[in-house]
C-alpha cells in the first residue's frame, strides 16, 4: 500500500499496490517548458508532473497497477526503489489533491447569489490615493438617487429574487461614503425591511461613538471597515492624516455590537511589508472574538496610477501569497478555499448588479458598460435582464470557447474584454499568445502549489480567532 498525504486542505488517501489509478478517460497532454500538463475537461481538473510522472501516467492509462508501474519504471530508468517511489508519491499527492480520476464528479459553477451593489454616493470624506471610484469630499451629490429612489430598488430587487427562485439576496451599500449621507439610515432601514441580507462597506470614520455602531448593528448583518496600513504612519500616508486612529476607534466600537465584522484589505506595494509585519497585532487588539478579513489588490482606476500596483498580475499574486504565508504562521486561520473539479463557466458578469449613485446600472464591477438606469426601467426588469445576460454569456456560449480546452480552467476571460475588443459580449477576445500564457500561469502556479489556481474555488474568506 501506499500512502499520499495532500496537506492544503491535509486528506489522506492510501493507493493499492496491486490496483492501477483509475485516470479521467479524456486525458488531454501537452509539454509546456518542459513539463507536462494532463487534463480533463469533463473532469475540469489537470496535474503537471515531470517526465518521470509523464511515464507513470502513461501505465496507469494502460490499467498498470502501481506495485508493477514501480518495478517497470525503476528498471526503465535505472532508479533505486527509493527514488522511483518518491517520484510516485509526488504524483499520487496530485492526483488526489485535485481529484484527478474518472470517477470524480465535477463542481458545477452555478450561481447561487445575485448581489446587488448600491453605491449611495461618490461623496466621501476622504480622498484616498489609490481609490477607484475617484470618491472624495468636492463630488456633487446633485444627482444622487434619492431616499425613495433606492427604496423603489430594494422592493424591485425582493421581486426579481423571488421570482428567480433559486439565487440568494444580498444588499451592499457603499459609496463613496454611505454613512456621510443625512439619509443614510433611511436608505438603510428600507432595505432592511425587504428582509434580505444587508452590508454595509464604510471607511469608519464616521462611526465616532457606541449609539451610531449600535444603530448600525441594528440594521446590518455585516460591517465591512477598510483599512490600508497595519500602523498609522502607513494607513495615513494613503487614507489620510488621523485615519488610523478614527478607524481604530470604529473597528473598537464595532466590535462590542452583535454584527459581523470584516476588515477590507488592499495590498500595493506602500503596503504589503506593513501588513505581513502588523496585521495580527493591529486586528487582535480590535478585542472581537472573530474579524473577518478580506485582502484584494488594487487597481488603477479613477484616482489610483501605476504606483498603486504590482508590476503585473503574477507579481500580484506572489506577493500576495506570501503575505499570506505570513500570516498563516502568525495566527490568521486558512480557510476551505479549495473546490477541486470546479467547471468554472463565469467571470461574473451579470451574476451581480451594480448600481451607481445616479441610478446606471453596470453588469458587474467593472462599471463601463451601462445596461440601463432605474429612473428610466424598475429595478426588476433590468435586473431579470441582467440575470438572463449572465446565464447566456457562460463559457459554453462564447464563439471562440465553447470548443477550447482550457475554458473550465479560465472561464473565458472578461466578456467586456469580449465587447471592448469585438463589441459583442459572446466572441472571445481570447488569442493563440493568450492561450499558451494561461497554460503557463497554470503550470506555474500548480508547481507553486498557489491556492489561487484557476482550478480551484475559493471558498468563505480569512480570519482571526
Amino acid at each position: 500500500m501506499m500512502t499520499a498525504v495532500d496537506s492544503t486542505p491535509l486528506r489522506r488517501k492510501d493507493f493499492r499496490l496491486d490496483e492501477s489509478v483509475p485516470l479521467p478517460r479524456d486525458l488531454g497532454h501537452r509539454v509546456v517548458d518542459e513539463h507536462h500538463f494532463f487534463y480533463s475537461v469533463k473532469k475540469a481538473s489537470y496535474i503537471v508532473t515531470t517526465d518521470l510522472g509523464a511515464r507513470f501516467v502513461e501505465l496507469f492509462r494502460e490499467a498498470v497497477p502501481l506495485g508493477e508501474a514501480l518495478e517497470q519504471v525503476c528498471s526503465e530508468r535505472a532508479l533505486s526503489p527509493e527514488a522511483t517511489a518518491e517520484a510516485l508519491r509526488r504524483l499520487l499527492i496530485q492526483v488526489e489533491k485535485n481529484r484527478f480520476y474518472e470517477h470524480s464528479t465535477p463542481v458545477e459553477d452555478v450561481a447561487d447569489h445575485f448581489p446587488i451593489l448600491c453605491y449611495l454616493s461618490r461623496f466621501c470624506n476622504l480622498a484616498c490615493t489609490h481609490c477607484y471610484m475617484a470618491a472624495g469630499p468636492t463630488i456633487s451629490t446633485e444627482d444622487d438617487l434619492r431616499t425613495a429612489e433606492w427604496a423603489e430598488v430594494f422592493s424591485g430587487y425582493r421581486k426579481v429574487i423571488s421570482r428567480l427562485d433559486g439565487p440568494l439576496g444580498k444588499i451592499t451599500l457603499t459609496g463613496g461614503e454611505p454613512l456621510a449621507r443625512k439619509d443614510f439610515f433611511d436608505i438603510a432601514e428600507a432595505a432592511r425591511s425587504e428582509g434580505i441580507f444587508l452590508e454595509v462597506f464604510t471607511n469608519g470614520t464616521l462611526i465616532r461613538n457606541e449609539a451610531i455602531a449600535g444603530r448600525l448593528a441594528g440594521i446590518a448583518d455585516l460591517v465591512q471597515i477598510s483599512l490600508d496600513g497595519a500602523t498609522a504612519p502607513v494607513n495615513d500616508a494613503i487614507r489620510g492624516k488621523g485615519t488610523f486612529r478614527r478607524i481604530t476607534r470604529a473597528l473598537a466600537l464595532m466590535a462590542e455590537c452583535d454584527v459581523k465584522l470584516r476588515l477590507a484589505v488592499t495590498l500595493m506595494p506602500a503596503n504589503a511589508e506593513d501588513f505581513a509585519e502588523n496585521l495580527i497585532e493591529t486586528v487582535s487588539a480590535v478585542g472581537k472574538d472573530r474579524v473577518e478579513v478580506r485582502i484584494g489588490l488594487a487597481n488603477v482606476q479613477g484616482r489610483a496610477d501605476g504606483s498603486v500596483r504590482f508590476a503585473d498580475s503574477v507579481e500580484g499574486e506572489k506577493v500576495l501569497r506570501s503575505l499570506l504565508e505570513k500570516l498563516y504562521a502568525k495566527g490568521l486561520r486558512r480557510p476551505r478555499n479549495i473546490i477541486p473539479n470546479f467547471r468554472n463557466v463565469s467571470c461574473g458578469f451579470g451574476r451581480s448588479v451594480n448600481i451607481g449613485s445616479e441610478g446606471t446600472v453596470y453588469g458587474c464591477a467593472i462599471e463601463e458598460v451601462p445596461l440601463g438606469n432605474v429612473r428610466s426601467e424598475p429595478f426588476d426588469e433590468l435586473a431579470a435582464r441582467i440575470w438572463q445576460l449572465g446565464a447566456a454569456s457562460e463559457v459554453d456560449n462564447i464563439r471562440g470557447c465553447r470548443s477550447c480546452d482550457l475554458r473550465y480552467f479560465c472561464n473565458g476571460g472578461c466578456r467586456l474584454n469580449n465587447y471592448f475588443r469585438n463589441k459583442d459580449l459572446f466572441i472571445t477576445s481570447c488569442t493563440r499568445e493568450k492561450r499558451e500564457e494561461i497554460l503557463r500561469r497554470l503550470v506555474a502556479r500548480e508547481l507553486d502549489q498557489d491556492p489561487f489556481a484557476p482550478n480551484a474555488a475559493r471558498v468563505g474568506s480569512f480570519w482571526l480567532a
